[in-house]
C-alpha cells in the first residue's frame, strides 16, 4: 500500500501534536518537582535552625550553615534563605500551577495578604516571572521624599549689655529695673538684689 500525502500529513500533525503535548507535561511536571523540592529544602532547613539554635550561638550558626551547605551542595547561599523563606511563607505546600522563579519573587513580598493578591493576580493573568516583578515593584509602597526643612535665621544680641535709666537705674529688659550701685560682681558671680522694681 502506498502512502498518500494527504496520509502521510494527518500522521505528521498527530505524531507532532502528541510529541508537544508531552513535552509540555514534562515540562510542567519538572517544574511542579522543583517548587516541592525547594519547598521541602526550606523545611528542612527550618527545622534544623529552630532546634539547633538554640543549643549554638543563633544567627552566627545560621550563617556558617548556610555557607557550609552553600559550598557542599553547590547552591547559592541565596538560593538556600530563599527556600527557607519559602517554607516559611507557605507553610503548607501550595497547590497552583506557579514556577519556582514565580515563588523566589513572592517570597520577598512580606505582607501575607498583598503576596496572596500577587498570587492570584500571576495565576489568573497567567504572568510571566518578569511580568511578576514588576507587579510586585508597583505594588510596594512608596516612600514619600523627605521634605526639607528650612532653617530659621536668627541674630545675636549682645550678651549682658543694659541700658541706663536717668534715676540711675540698670534697665534688665521685661521691664525690670535694678539700682546700678547694687549690681555688683563678685569673683565672677553676680548677686541678685532684692530691691529690684518692675512697672
Amino acid at each position: 500500500m502506498k502512502i498518500t500525502q494527504n496520509n502521510y500529513k494527518k500522521l505528521l500533525t498527530q505524531i507532532h501534536k502528541t510529541i508537544s503535548r508531552t513535552e509540555q507535561e514534562i515540562l510542567q511536571r519538572v517544574s511542579r518537582e522543583k517548587v516541592e523540592m525547594c519547598w521541602e529544602i526550606g523545611k528542612i532547613l527550618d527545622e534544623h535552625l529552630s532546634k539547633n539554635n538554640r543549643d549554638q550561638r543563633g544567627e552566627i550558626y545560621g550563617k556558617k550553615l548556610f555557607h557550609d551547605l552553600s559550598r557542599d551542595l553547590s547552591i547559592v547561599e541565596r538560593t538556600l534563605y530563599q527556600m527557607r523563606s519559602f517554607y516559611k511563607a507557605y507553610p503548607t505546600l501550595p497547590k497552583n500551577n506557579l514556577n519556582w522563579s514565580h515563588y523566589r519573587n513572592l517570597v520577598s513580598v512580606k505582607d501575607s495578604e498583598q503576596r496572596k493578591l500577587l498570587e492570584d493576580l500571576a495565576l489568573t493573568e497567567q504572568l510571566g516571572v518578569k511580568d511578576l516583578q514588576r507587579e510586585i515593584v508597583k505594588s510596594k509602597p512608596r516612600e514619600q521624599p523627605k521634605k526639607l526643612t528650612t532653617k530659621l535665621k536668627f541674630t545675636r544680641g549682645k550678651l549682658l549689655t543694659y541700658s541706663l535709666t536717668k534715676d540711675g537705674e540698670v534697665d534688665l529688659g521685661f521691664n525690670i529695673f535694678v539700682l546700678r550701685a547694687s549690681c555688683v560682681v563678685l569673683g565672677g558671680e553676680s548677686v541678685k538684689i532684692p530691691e529690684a522694681r518692675s512697672t
